[in-house]
């Protein structure tokens, strides 16, 4: 079964089922870790919407969630040149701040979130 993602096909390669378990994984951890603090999950949009939503839902303790939105991608091609489209809206001093990112590639993007943090 192909999946297609504007004018590109996709074989599947990793079952729905173990991704799940690899975002369970990795909640119980991240939940373990910060035991008796509300964390601030960050997301970097558009691509880790559904990561971040599979994330916070599993994720059994109180937490809150925003968004900022880079863009890095001419089309399908990185490139050096990173966007900020939606910044923080939030003062985060003093929080805990966990990143939830979906692909990092080429670096760039998750430089450009380091910077801003």
């Amino acid at each position: 079964m192909l999946v297609k993602l504007q004018d590109l096909y996709f074989k599947p390669f990793i079952s729905e089922e173990k991704i799940q378990d690899a975002v369970k994984q990795m909640v119980d951890k991240v939940a373990e870790d910060l035991k008796g603090k509300m964390p601030i999950f960050v997301g970097i949009l558009n691509g880790s919407f559904m990561f971040v939503s599979d994330f916070v839902k599993k994720y059994p303790h109180p937490c809150e969630v925003t968004f900022i939105k880079l863009a890095s991608y001419d089309g399908v091609k990185s490139t050096d040149d990173i966007q900020r489209l939606i910044g923080l809206t939030q003062d985060l001093t003093g929080r805990t701040v966990v990143i939830l990112e979906d692909i990092i590639d080429s670096g760039n993007t998750l430089a450009e979130v380091h910077r801003i943090f």
